[in-house]
């Protein structure tokens, strides 16, 4: 009894509470509270998987003062994903000390089954037992059930703190989740530019895309890039937005001795639907200055549809380099080209930095298909070329003959993999004893005979010189 009346206590206290919340009573921590799934600090949002697939939404809080009991429902579209289960997260009772009276809903009354609510509180603990901070208030498990796009939306929040009277609501901001598949991705486009012939002051273009976006209808990003190697020369607005309506194509903010830029653009007017499908949202002009390579990397990239809500996303860089980077086998010898099964032979291969910059890359000698033989070239200057000899024997060499190559790995960005490998001038052949006798035991059976013929000719003439 003494415990259904402390349950019926904490629902008595909830039910106040949210009355009390309905009136607009709140208090403001120094830090503004906040619950999300989405965080626009740290640019993280729920995880895409294909159809048949799971993934879980953590729904966290942060900024919060002596956090005593809280509230959120959750919805989405249900023709997307479908509600497998939910959990109590550990802040609130992250002591483990306390009980905590944790209520999950699905659906709750008054709303269909793409929604779910969860209510948590706790009891029997004061103000010194209530949590401050952020963590994770609980957790849903989606499966997906169709490719497509939904907002996972919170609403009817509420956070509150302990007080012995009447619990105090938390004024709070909302940070709404996202789930997409396919994701949509933002790139670089073409994602290599490798061209020895881009050389001071050549100029090339790139376009920033996007692809599989649904109601795109503003957007953000950053871009960078190695300022001694390259210079941005002009950008301008890609045909994305503008081609569906007017738009507002902010100044770009470009930094070169940095090498950043900044750049913003969305749509404005009626109608205030977003775009969907896939397109070019910036073009960018760089100019040579020196040889060399760069990375062209797009980061703190944020799309927002017509609601305002962010957009998950992918993200795929570019890369420019304008060096050469080549390595090559020059010579392959063997000391001979044909042996009985058991002998060693000495291999020599000699590879060549052929490129403009130093070089670290595997060698790998081989008979036929067979590897029998690998070597780390490290630290290979342009240039410089270095000699790998060693010993094969060839005990377990089966009968016959092969060609005998040299492969160097490939480097990054290789201008010309063609002379990677180079074979030996002859073929190498491998042959056991015919008659299947060792030779060895040849020898000794040949020196055998010839004792007992010398040995059988001195006893024949000293008999004779008897007679």
């Amino acid at each position: 009894m003494k415990k259904a009346g402390r349950v019926w206590l904490v629902l008595f206290t909830l039910l106040v509470a949210t009355s009390l919340s309905s009136l607009n009573l709140g208090v403001a921590d120094p830090e503004q509270a906040r619950i999300y799934i989405y965080d626009p600090e740290t640019q993280t949002s729920t995880s895409s998987v294909a159809p048949g697939e799971t993934f879980t939404v953590e729904v966290k809080v942060a900024g919060v003062a002596q956090l005593w009991d809280w509230q959120f429902y959750l919805s989405w579209n249900g023709s997307v994903l479908e509600f497998v289960r939910m959990a109590e997260g550990p802040f609130l009772n992250s002591s483990g000390v306390y009980t905590s009276f944790f209520v999950p809903q699905h659906p709750p009354p008054g709303y269909g089954e793409n929604t779910i609510a969860m209510i948590d509180a706790l009891y029997g603990v004061g103000s010194s037992g209530a949590p401050s901070g952020g963590g994770v208030l609980g957790t849903v498990t989606f499966r997906v059930k169709a490719s497509g796009a939904t907002s996972l939306t919170l609403f009817k929040t509420k956070l509150e703190q302990y007080d012995p009277f009447t619990p105090k609501p938390i004024v709070h901001t909302l940070e709404h989740g996202y789930f997409a598949y396919p994701l949509p991705k933002v790139s670089v486009e073409p994602v290599e530019i490798i061209d020895p012939g881009l050389q001071a002051p050549s100029t090339f273009n790139i376009n920033i895309t996007v692809d599989s976006v649904d109601n795109l209808y503003n957007w953000t990003l950053w871009v960078s890039w190695t300022p001694t190697v390259l210079e941005l020369d002009s950008v301008a607005e890609g045909s994305f937005l503008k081609d569906e309506g007017t738009t507002s194509f902010a100044a770009p903010q470009i930094d070169q001795a940095a090498g950043t830029l900044f750049v913003a653009n969305t749509l404005t007017g009626e109608p205030l639907g977003g775009v969907n499908g896939t397109g070019v949202l910036a073009a960018l002009t760089f100019r040579v200055e020196t040889r060399g390579i760069s990375p062209i990397n797009i980061y703190d990239v944020k799309l927002f549809d017509n609601d305002g809500e962010s957009i998950l996303l992918a993200l795929s860089d570019g890369f420019f380099s304008n060096v050469v980077r080549n390595v090559a086998v020059t010579s392959v010898q063997v000391s001979s080209t044909s042996v009985v099964k058991g002998q060693s032979v000495t291999v020599t291969v000699v590879v060549e930095n052929l490129g403009d910059m130093t070089e670290t890359f595997f060698v790998t000698v081989y008979y036929g298909d067979t590897a029998v033989y690998e070597e780390t070239v490290s630290g290979l200057a342009p240039g410089d070329s270095d000699i790998i000899t060693f010993t094969w024997d060839t005990k377990d060499v089966p009968d016959g003959s092969y060609v005998i190559k040299a492969v160097a790995s490939n480097v990054p960005s290789e201008s010309n993999a063609s002379d990677n490998q180079k074979t030996a001038a002859s073929n190498f052949t491998v042959t056991g004893n015919q008659s299947g006798i060792p030779l060895m035991m040849i020898i000794g059976i040949v020196g055998g005979i010839a004792v007992v013929a010398v040995v059988g000719g001195l006893f024949f003439l000293r008999r004779r010189s008897r007679g």
